[in-house]
């Protein structure tokens, strides 16, 4: 009785239409040795492995569309990316990038480039895999990435920003790392630097912020990110001050996710009269519109910034690990964060400055909740009549716009109220013995040792 054997390997359906990957194996006859049917299998596979190479040979050389860049394609300065299609880095560049259309992808290539990146326009495009080492500026407001109003749709990913510092001597404000004012916009996996404040006599420049979301950022998801602010110049003269920069700064933004991030610092303060304070964490600041749906989930806040000192007025405050400004936010959670070390308050001649709080609300904002967050070693106050940090500082009063604090831990905390709520001026969390005792405490309960 014959039998056939048949082997069939698909590489592809667009090879098989080309180059049939078939090969027929002679019949076996009913009492050949097994040495000659492995022999016949083996002559098959070899003319398979014939016409695999055959297709490697038709395909190989076709390009794939990607544009190499490098320092020859500087002009007097600057890299304009006006056309789209994929560009990959060949060697570090001395240059300000600008894309300017959609569709781009822009491979850095673990190559840095020395200067600026600005996305002016255009969207669906990605920066990836790369330096960015911007120099110090000559002027306050500038960026090391910016995200312009209109673009939308881009992804910044495993992207570094390293800001230089401003020049001692001009009083120039420390550069932001990253500011998006785009719509639909992701940053993951990104580690943000921000420059500090010139110093000078007479003036002094504020800390830059790690990431800055301006008031037409909507949209946004920033993941699994490092973030350091930009301490503020100091002035010699003691006459200006300027603030210490944040590690996330939220100027009236909408439907923005923060989530596994970590502000291993924010900016200190400088010295002046009064002096500066310490930069936040993570802030939502004034702007001309609110902020609205704001997600923090999931961070931790290392280190906040110190207030500055002065030897004729009072010190700065110290910063806190999340701030949410009067009246600047409706609908905010703030979710599974670990937050220590806040700022402590400078030293002052009038008075020294308050110790930066875990969590501070102002008053004026609505439906703000803090849940299930770990908040430890606040900072303690300047002297004088200066107050040391709370874990919780809510200074909305109860009504429909309460906020909602629930299942905090907090110990370390330097103030003696560690959970002041809801404007009251009084303990509202449950201290806790340690190790704790078997006394019944509600899950939801704030508690503290």
């Amino acid at each position: 009785m014959k039998q056939w054997i048949r082997i069939s390997f698909v590489v592809s359906m667009l090879a098989l239409a080309a180059y049939p990957l078939c090969a027929t194996v002679a019949p076996i006859i009913s009492g050949q040795s097994l040495w000659w049917i492995v022999k016949r299998i083996g002559l098959a596979v070899d003319a398979i492995e014939s016409k695999v190479d055959l297709i490697d040979t038709s395909t190989t050389g076709v390009a794939c569309g990607v544009v190499e860049l490098g320092q020859s394609s500087v002009m007097g300065g600057s890299l304009a990316i006006s056309t789209a299609g994929s560009y990959c880095l060949k060697e570090d560049i001395t240059a300000d990038v600008t894309i300017g259309t959609s569709c781009v992808l822009l491979d850095m290539n673990g190559r840095c480039v020395t200067g600026t990146i600005t996305v002016s326009s255009g969207s669906f495009s990605v920066i990836k895999n790369g330096f960015v080492n911007p120099p110090a500026p000559s002027v306050a407001g500038a960026v090391g990435i910016d995200v312009a109003l209109g673009v939308s749709k881009l992804f910044v990913d495993n992207v570094t920003v390293e800001c230089t510092d401003s020049a001692a001597g001009g009083g120039v404000d420390g550069r932001d790392a990253i500011q998006v004012a785009g719509d639909d916009v992701q940053v993951r996996h990104c580690t943000m630097i921000a420059g500090a404040g010139g110093s000078s006599g007479g003036s002094t420049g504020a800390g830059g912020s790690g990431l800055v979301l301006t008031s037409d950022a909507s949209d946004v998801v920033v993941a699994n990110c490092v973030l350091i602010g930009g301490d503020a110049g100091d002035d010699s003269a003691f006459v200006g001050s300027a603030n210490g920069g944040h590690g996330i700064e939220i100027a009236g933004s909408t439907d923005v996710v923060i989530e596994e991030c970590t502000v291993f610092r924010a900016g200190t303060g400088g010295t002046g009269n009064p002096a500066g304070n310490g930069g936040h964490g993570i802030a939502l600041v004034t702007s001309a519109s609110g902020a609205f749906n704001i997600f923090i989930k999931n961070c931790t806040i290392q280190k906040s910034g110190d207030g500055g000192s002065s030897v004729g007025s009072g010190g700065g405050d110290g910063g806190h690990g999340i701030s949410v400004e009067s009246g600047v936010a409706s609908v905010a959670q703030v979710s599974n964060c670990i937050i220590s070390d806040t700022g402590a308050g400078g030293s002052g001649a009038v008075a020294g400055g308050d110790g930066g709080n875990g969590v501070f609300i102002g008053a004026s904002n609505a439906d703000i909740s803090v849940h299930n967050c770990t908040i430890s070693n606040t900072g303690a106050s300047g002297g004088g009549p200066s107050v040391a940090g709370k874990a919780v500082d809510d200074n909305v009063a109860a009504g429909a716009a309460a906020s909602k604090i629930y299942a905090n831990f907090a110990h370390d905390i330097a103030n003696t109220i560690k959970f002041d709520l809801q404007a009251s001026g009084v303990e509202s969390g449950f201290a806790l013995s340690n190790p704790p005792s078997s006394t019944a405490v509600s899950v939801y309960a704030n508690v503290f040792i």
